[in-house]
């Protein structure tokens, strides 16, 4: 059974299984899950010696507020900062009014939507700033038989599936040194571990997996092994519980072992964007519950804020635009991440921004649409 609870402030929903519309998480069992903003007690201290003279609470709950809005270009008039302050020095108010606009930008950084998680009977664990669809990855591998708990996802590049993975684990329990992440991979060797002429074996990430008492393994860049017949040798432990490996290990699979694989397609081959993916096997595909992943547009706005409450809604603009085209071409998580931090750290202009974060290598004629597109 799944179950969340919070303190502080939350928002409360109570649901069936899977996602509704707006993205919230719901559980297995119907129980509550809940999020909640959880911004530091205090914001960031700041070096200007004045701003000690300022009532620190009043402050916080206007900054953070602001930043509750997407507003982290915060500006305080000089008039509220005095009526806070409680000083009538017009030079005093000016100087801490300066400081808030900073101070707005770290606690942008500190509002979250954290969540706390309860499997079973098992300690319950803060997430920080999950995806959306991590909740619901916890309750479709709570609700599998033990030796079904296989789940493949596919998504845009960037959408955040590897770092989904680590919430994930952590929210099913697995202590993080029982978490495991297997890369590409290229031979079945790469899986299973060989035994060289001197006799000596040579392990694996999915061995040391398989030996743990309990684990979850990320099976990353899961669609782009060239021969699809690398992930067969493995398809008796992800159906049936077992495998031997090649020095005469008997792995018997542990109803505490999750296997999530991740990739950008379903296993069907290339597509136009990514071109480096490759077909799976049927009886591969057969093992694995799949479960479409999205890019979580509210936790990227919370990602970039930094960056000024105008910079998300250009981002979305512009990836639409390049999806509606059906160019040979994205605009990620990542992209919009980096863009927001050379804005808040170099200045850079908007229009810097997309044209060296957005465009990049896009033909001028492909770029050309692009803009024609979001002028129409």
């Amino acid at each position: 059974m799944l179950a969340a609870s919070m303190t502080n402030e939350t928002t409360e929903t109570r649901a069936k299984p899977g996602h509704d519309g707006a993205g919230q998480a719901k559980s297995v069992d119907g129980s509550c899950l809940q999020t909640m903003d959880n911004p530091e007690t205090n914001p960031p201290a700041s070096a200007n010696p004045l701003m000690s003279l300022l009532n620190p609470e009043a402050l916080r709950q206007i900054v953070v507020e602001a930043c509750r809005r997407g507003d982290v270009k915060v500006n305080l008039p000089a008039d509220v900062i005095k009526r806070l302050l409680g000083d009538q020095s017009k030079a005093a108010a000016a100087i801490i009014a300066e400081q808030v606009g900073e101070m707005a930008v770290g606690v942008a950084k500190q509002i979250a939507r954290n969540v706390r998680v309860k499997v079973q009977d098992r300690e319950p664990v803060l997430l920080d700033n999950p995806h959306k669809q991590v909740l619901e990855m916890i309750a479709l591998f709570e609700a599998l038989p033990p030796h079904l708990r296989n789940i493949m996802v596919a998504g845009p590049a960037g959408s955040g599936k590897t770092t989904a993975a680590k919430h994930i684990a952590a929210g099913l329990g697995i202590k993080p040194e029982h978490v495991f992440v297997q890369n590409m991979i290229v031979t079945k060797y790469d899986s299973e571990g060989f035994v060289d002429a001197g006799g000596k074996y040579h392990t694996t990430m999915f061995r040391k997996f398989a030996e743990s008492p309990e684990g979850f393994i990320l099976q990353d860049e899961f669609d782009s092994s060239p021969d699809a017949s690398a992930h067969l040798p493995l398809n008796t432990y992800t159906a049936n519980g077992y495998y031997d490996f090649p020095d005469g290990f008997h792995a018997v699979r542990s109803p505490r072992h999750f296997i999530m694989a991740a990739g950008n397609t379903w296993g069907t081959g290339a597509t136009m964007r990514y071109v480096g993916r490759c077909k799976l096997d049927g009886a591969t595909k057969d093992r694995y519950q799949e479960l479409p992943w999205e890019i979580d547009e509210e936790l990227e706005s919370r990602l970039v804020a930094h960056a000024g409450p105008e910079w998300h809604p250009i981002v979305l603009k512009y990836r639409k635009a390049v999806d509606k085209l059906n160019l040979d071409h994205m605009i990620s998580p990542r992209d919009a991440m980096r863009a927001a931090a050379f804005i808040h750290a170099l200045k850079w202009s908007h229009e810097t921004a997309i044209t060296r974060c957005f465009k990049r290598s896009l033909r001028d004629a492909d770029w050309q649409k692009i803009v024609a597109n979001l002028q129409a």
